[in-house]
């Protein structure tokens, strides 16, 4: 028999694209049909199926990981920063795991290069899974790197890596990652987010919008935030952030400057939807009743909001993206083509 999997996630979008795929190993399991998948990916998923049957599947997450994972339905065996990462190897050893597949998680968390040193260790296999297209901008190269090595300073890299594009595998290659480690999947995540958007009811659309307290005449800029300012004291530097972005969308909706396609009166409400991970009291000193009227809110699923929404703003966040996707007016504040990043997933 096939040795168990293990699967991990702390940030967001790591689980996500975790979520999609465990869906997909069960589904190949079943024998069930999962649809029309990139060549690279339904080859993952019959490795990752192959000889193995669900109670060899593990979940472990973290954080808001965590939090994702059993929104989804998942259960979640435990927060390895309390168990599985005390003791790794023997815990691999122990439950005889053959595969560990992880995210690639932001540079403040180093459990997927610990699993992977474990893995190593245990002569299992390690799969990462890179969740977005960010990493091949310039702003996010600078960070790239850090994604590959330990607490120790370490580099350390897994047997494969996956990414959404070719894009991606082209800046990862060009990182001096080993190129044949590294394997186009697509963004399962935005296949799978796609399909279940179809299934959501109008009702709860007009519920998220009385939630914004928003009438007929209400123009909605949903506002999709990153925790970059957070990020500074471990190092990520970037020439923007979410308070200054805030700050000059604001204005630019004041002054009907955002977009041709977006027209922004004093009806205009700006909902500003914290990332999972952004601490909601940096966002209060933009609180405003004047127009536009700044509220913060997290109500509703992330496609229930981006379809409530008359347009989604931000700056890389996958909400742009999944906007996109579902054909809503998506615009970043920065050099980010959201569009462009659903096309090639």
């Amino acid at each position: 028999m096939t040795g168990n999997l293990v699967f991990f996630a702390r940030d967001p979008g790591n689980a996500n694209q975790l979520v999609a795929l465990h869906e997909l190993v069960h589904a190949q399991m079943a024998g069930h049909d999962s649809g029309t998948l990139s060549a690279g990916a339904a080859r993952l998923v019959a490795e990752l199926a192959g000889g193995r049957t669900p109670d060899q599947i593990m979940v472990f997450g973290s954080d808001v990981g965590a939090q994702v994972l059993s929104a989804a339905g998942i259960e979640v065996m435990t927060d390895p920063a309390d168990a599985l990462l005390q003791e790794p190897v023997e815990l691999f050893r122990e439950r005889r795991v053959g595969t560990v597949v992880t995210g690639l998680s932001d540079r403040d968390d180093r459990t997927p290069q610990a699993l992977w040193r474990a893995a190593a260790v245990c002569g299992a296999k390690c799969v990462a899974l890179a969740d977005d297209t960010t990493i091949a901008t310039k702003h996010a190269k600078k960070d790239l790197m850090e994604r590959f090595r330990d607490r120790d300073g370490r580099e350390i890299f897994p047997d494969l890596l996956c990414v959404v594009d070719k894009k991606s595998r082209d800046a990862i290659v060009a990182a001096g990652i080993p190129e044949q480690t590294v394997r186009v999947i697509g963004n399962l995540h935005l296949r799978r987010f796609c399909r279940l958007a179809q299934s959501i009811d109008r009702h709860r659309i007009e519920a998220v919008r009385r939630e914004w307290n928003a009438t007929d005449e209400s123009t909605i800029v949903l506002y999709a935030s990153e925790p970059i300012t957070q990020m500074q004291k471990h190092g990520k530097q970037r020439d923007h952030d979410e308070l200054r972005l805030l700050s000059e969308l604001i204005d630019r909706v004041r002054t009907n400057r955002l977009e041709d396609a977006v027209r922004c009166d004093g009806n205009t409400i700006v909902v500003v939807r914290p990332h999972p991970r952004d601490e909601v009291a940096k966002f209060k000193p933009y609180l405003s009743d004047d127009a536009p009227r700044t509220i913060i809110s997290r109500v509703g699923s992330s496609a229930e909001a981006i379809l409530a929404a008359d347009a989604v703003v931000g700056i890389t966040s996958m909400l742009l993206v999944e906007a996109a996707a579902l054909d809503r007016p998506s615009v970043s504040l920065i050099d980010f083509d959201p569009q462009a990043a659903a096309r090639s997933t």
